[in-house]
């Protein structure tokens, strides 16, 4: 996880773009336990396990509430996603029980662009767990899931083999 924010930083602050480079920042010290600044500069204080609980006990609104309110801002949505995708493996760690999916049902419900938030968490989740990660009661009410089971495989057999014949 720290690994994937850590390039994901990385790339998005040699772009340049200072809105997101802030929304990173805040993600990166959520991630490291870290002291937030808010939308003034001011840092809130507390040390590394107060960090980890205050992300465990936050409200769904209160860590949407860091990241713009749920603006419709891509900024806000990737902040605010990335923010409960870390709050369900810090859980887990945490020896919490939450199932993978959990995060995206947070999103649905915590207002703003919920549609773009769920798609982030979504496919960090499916990234990090596969296609377990998403309950069996969704996955069988999905429409056209043979067809879209078909050219899924059809798509990843072509890149496997546009890799193979690249790699040669």
């Amino acid at each position: 996880l720290k690994q994937v924010a850590e390039a994901t930083e990385e790339m998005l602050l040699a772009g340049g773009e200072e809105r997101i480079s802030k929304q990173i920042s805040r993600i990166m010290s959520l991630i490291r336990f870290e002291n937030l600044e808010d939308e003034d500069g001011v840092q809130e204080g507390g040390d590394s396990l107060e960090k980890k609980s205050m992300l465990c006990r936050a409200s769904i609104e209160e860590i949407n509430s860091w990241f713009g309110g749920g603006g419709s801002y891509a900024y806000h949505s990737f902040g605010f996603s990335y923010a409960l995708f870390a709050r369900c493996a810090l859980k887990r760690q945490l020896g919490e029980h939450v199932h993978p999916f959990e995060p995206v049902f947070w999103a649905v419900n915590g207002g703003g662009d919920t549609d773009s938030n769920a798609a982030i968490i979504g496919a960090l989740a499916g990234a990090l767990h596969g296609t377990k990660a998403i309950p069996l009661h969704i996955i069988s009410r999905i429409e056209g899931k043979a067809e879209s089971t078909a050219l899924t495989e059809q798509f990843f057999k072509a890149v496997k083999n546009l890799a193979a014949r690249e790699d040669a």
